[in-house]
């Protein structure tokens, strides 16, 4: 399962899914960090298209917005609402699940 995370850093997870500066990708075994093209604002539409083209199934945000949700959603991509406050756990987390 290919999973998305918005991040500052590459470290902690952001707080706010459509404003985070990056997008973490990954599927457990490989990983990248993409910048966020809803940052700045070029369409509701743009981040979930691309994650839809990188295969993402599920995105794990502490917030997203109902737009957003629904606009991911659209596109087939599940939104679940984490704790979590760095990338690492989280995926550890998914890891032993």
């Amino acid at each position: 399962m290919k999973v998305a995370i918005p991040t500052d850093d590459g470290v902690k997870i952001s707080e706010h899914f459509g404003r985070a500066k990056f997008i973490y990708i990954t599927d457990g075994k490989e990983s990248k960090l993409m910048e966020n093209p809803h940052v700045p604002k070029r369409g509701h539409k743009a981040l979930p298209k691309l994650l839809k083209e990188e295969g993402v199934e599920v995105v794990f945000a502490k917030h997203v917005g109902e737009g957003m949700r629904e606009n991911l959603e659209e596109f087939g991509i599940r939104v679940e609402i984490v704790s979590e406050d760095e990338i690492s756990k989280l995926i550890d987390r998914l890891k032993s699940s």
